[in-house]
This record gives structure tokens, C-alpha cells and sequence, in this order.
């Protein structure tokens, strides 16, 4: 009987230990399952906070709210470097944490960025209309009023991705539109370039120079209307006006160089009788003073 009191007795102690073994044991494994949890979440939040990011950034966060983008950036730092440390709560939190503040970024980047699309679209109709889109393609101008009044909707409702990608397709629009007169203001604009580059080849600088100022004023404007005006058909009327200008131009000094070399022969002419040609070279001088008198009187006919 003692016997078996004594096995008893035994086998309730080992009994107890084996419990006290197998509860440290599952305390154990509770606290590495909390802790790779715990990393586990710090590498979800942490991947979604360089999506974020990256998103912030194609939105040219880069430019519009740096200073958050940064301070983001830096979190995601330093819960990676809490991670390779294995200090996986500390990690999470920071990871949390940098997750709002690029959700923040993304936010202010996008408002502000709508903002600014808007505006631009705004532009982009205004020359639409100076260019009298309408008559250009009035199908493809009906479509752009159409993007523009959404853009402006989406953005009234906070809605700024969209706002953004509507503003940009309808300035897209703007350009297929007047694609044809920017292509024609610049063959213009060429065409005068070409004649100008004329005007000063036959001398008008010398002869005639008012208008070669006057034409270099007019294709500055010219180049001003088309690459930031945007006033095609302006460009384009102004740079007839420049060819126009420079044709004046290149007949002034032709005929300001042919009264010159008038001058010249009437002189010579002169100095021919003076040293005697009436007496010597009578019919010479006859036939060279009836010579001038027809290019006198072709130049006074002109």
C-alpha cells in the first residue's frame, strides 16, 4: 500500500512539471507568433506605403508637396531599419505610420495638382475658342467642351484622379484640333523667314534698313503668338504681313540702289563732256545719253 502511495505521488509530481513545461512552451510559441505577426503586418503596411509613394510621386509629388514626400520616404526608412533589427512592433507602428502620412501626400499631391490641370484645360479652350475651334472640327470641339465640364465636376466633388486625367485628355483634344493651324502657321512663319533672310540678301540694310526692323518686330510676334499665345491664325495673318513687308522692302532698296547707279552714269556722262567727248566721241556720247534717258524713264515708271 505504502508502495503505491509512493508511485502515486511520483506520478502526480512528473504530472505537474510536464504541464508547467507545456505551458511555458505554448508561451513561448504565443510570443514568436506575435512577433512574426507583428513583422508580418510591418512588411503589408510598408508595402503599401511605397505604392503610395510611388503613386504620389508620378503625380509630380516631387514638385507639389516635396517636404511630405520626403518625411514619408524617411518612415519607410526607418521601419525597414526596425525590421532588420527584428523589432517588429516598433516596425509596425512606424510602418502604420508612414502609410498615412504617404496616403496624406497622395491626397495633397492630387488636389493640387487638379488644381492646376483645370487651369491649364482652361487655357487650352480659351485657345481653342481664339482659334476658332469650332470651325476648325465641330464634332472634336463639342467633345472638349464636354471633358472640360467634367473635369470641373470631378473636382467639385473632390474627385481629383479624375479631374486630373479628364483635364489632361481634353488639352490633348485641344492639340489634335488645331493641330492643322499650328502646321500651317509655321510653314508661314518659315515663308517669312525666307523672304526677310531675302530682304537683307539684296542690301536692304544699307539701302532700306526701316524695314528690316520692322520686319524682324513682326516675326518676333510671330513666334511669340504661335509658341505661347498659341494664336495660330494670328501667327499666320501677321507672317503674310512680314512677306508683304520684306517684297516692299526688297523693291525700296533695288530702287534706292538703281537711282544710286543713275546718279553714277549721269555723273560719268557728264564728266564725258567736260573732257571733251561732244568734240572727239560725238555719236558715243549720243548713244549712251539716249541709253540713260530710257533707264531714267523706265525707273521714273516704276
Amino acid at each position: 500500500m505504502k508502495r503505491a502511495d509512493s508511485f502515486h505521488q511520483k506520478s502526480e509530481h512528473s504530472s505537474k512539471r510536464q504541464s508547467v513545461w507545456t505551458l511555458c512552451a505554448l508561451f513561448a510559441a504565443i510570443l514568436l507568433f506575435g512577433a512574426g505577426c507583428s513583422k508580418q503586418l510591418a512588411n503589408l503596411s510598408l508595402n503599401k506605403a511605397k505604392k503610395l509613394i510611388m503613386e504620389a510621386e508620378r503625380r509630380e509629388a516631387g514638385r507639389l508637396e516635396k517636404e511630405n514626400l520626403d518625411a514619408a520616404k524617411r518612415e519607410v526608412e526607418e521601419a525597414e531599419r526596425l525590421i532588420a533589427e527584428n523589432r517588429a512592433k516598433q516596425a509596425r507602428a512606424r510602418a502604420s505610420s508612414a502609410v498615412a502620412n504617404a496616403k496624406k501626400t497622395l491626397e495633397n499631391t492630387l488636389s493640387k495638382l487638379a488644381a492646376q490641370r483645370i487651369n491649364e484645360a482652361k487655357t487650352a479652350l480659351d485657345m481653342a475658342n481664339l482659334n476658332h475651334g469650332a470651325s476648325e472640327n465641330q464634332e472634336r470641339y463639342n467633345n472638349i467642351k464636354t471633358l472640360f465640364d467634367k473635369a470641373q465636376e470631378k473636382q467639385r466633388k473632390n474627385k481629383w484622379a479624375d479631374a486630373i486625367d479628364l483635364s489632361e485628355k481634353e488639352m490633348s483634344e485641344v492639340d489634335t484640333l488645331l493641330a492643322r493651324l499650328l502646321n500651317e502657321a509655321k510653314q508661314k512663319q518659315m515663308a517669312a523667314q525666307s523672304k526677310f533672310d531675302e530682304l537683307k540678301h539684296v542690301g536692304a540694310e544699307q539701302y532700306a534698313n526701316e524695314y528690316v526692323l520692322s520686319v524682324q518686330d513682326m516675326l518676333r510676334n510671330i513666334e511669340n503668338k504661335i509658341t505661347v499665345e498659341r494664336d495660330y491664325l494670328g501667327a499666320r495673318n501677321q507672317a503674310d504681313d512680314a512677306i508683304r513687308k520684306s517684297e516692299d522692302g526688297i523693291i525700296a532698296t533695288k530702287g534706292k540702289m538703281a537711282y544710286e547707279q543713275l546718279s553714277i552714269l549721269e555723273d560719268g556722262l557728264a564728266e564725258a563732256q567736260g573732257k571733251g567727248a561732244l568734240i572727239h566721241a560725238k555719236d558715243l556720247l549720243k548713244s549712251c545719253e539716249d541709253s540713260f534717258d530710257t533707264i531714267l524713264k523706265q525707273y521714273s515708271e516704276k
